[in-house]
């Protein structure tokens, strides 16, 4: 069917937000829990998969709602600082933190990172995911903040669940063995191994995946 003239013209415009593949000298945090394989081929730069309409809008979306909170963190009095670059030196970690928040009573500052889900009611066990308690436990580390906040916000009823979680040194310790390993492949200029029992059909870099393992 074909798309009427407003349409592909917002999705066109979707597509020019997509970044330019490029080799990478720093892991990304909010990556770094995908497959090692996946997090290698991101490091050096190859080409992702195409993303279809629906998903660059529900991303679009979930990136509203993330500044609609960030904007009332802000005027509620209690944001301290966001969005700002912090790194770490080895393994060498790169990226930009939602928030640190202040407790209104205890002055107590707390690391916040901000999710938006879908009304799967399913999910609910499973939250705190834990690619996110990956990704704020390395914002920890860089922010030297020990507590915090997963702050998920529903975007079918506005419905907020929230987790109170402390840094993870069995976490960290894992998810830094983890960027070693990759970076001595990329040190050596090796490709990274297949991962069979890793699930194929989330990674962005499927295309490519399948094509040098299957092609050899």
């Amino acid at each position: 069917m074909k798309k009427h003239w407003i349409e592909k013209t917002l999705d066109d415009y979707d597509q020019t937000g997509s970044r330019e593949p490029k080799a990478r000298h720093y892991f990304s945090p909010s990556s770094v829990s995908q497959c090692s394989r996946a997090v290698w081929y991101h490091m050096m730069g190859y080409e992702r998969d195409a993303v279809d309409s629906n998903s660059l809008r529900r991303m679009s979306v979930g990136n509203v709602y993330h500044e609609w909170i960030q904007q009332k963190l802000q005027k509620a009095g209690v944001l301290m600082s966001a969005e700002v670059e912090v790194t770490y030196d080895d393994p060498p970690i790169k990226g930009f933190y939602d928030g640190i928040i202040r407790h209104p009573e205890t002055g107590e500052n707390y690391l916040i990172e901000i999710k938006s889900r879908n009304d799967n009611r399913f999910a609910l066990p499973y939250l705190p995911r834990f690619p996110h308690l990956v990704q704020w436990n390395l914002y920890s580390v860089m922010t030297n903040v020990v507590r915090g906040l997963l702050f998920y916000i529903n975007k079918n009823t506005q419905e907020y669940n929230i987790y109170e979680i402390q840094r993870n040194d069995t976490i960290l310790k894992n998810v830094f063995n983890k960027m070693r390993e990759i970076q001595g492949y990329i040190n050596r200029r090796e490709i990274f191994p297949y991962q069979p029992n890793e699930k194929h059909e989330w990674c962005n870099f499927r295309t490519t995946c399948e094509r040098d393992y299957f092609g050899k």
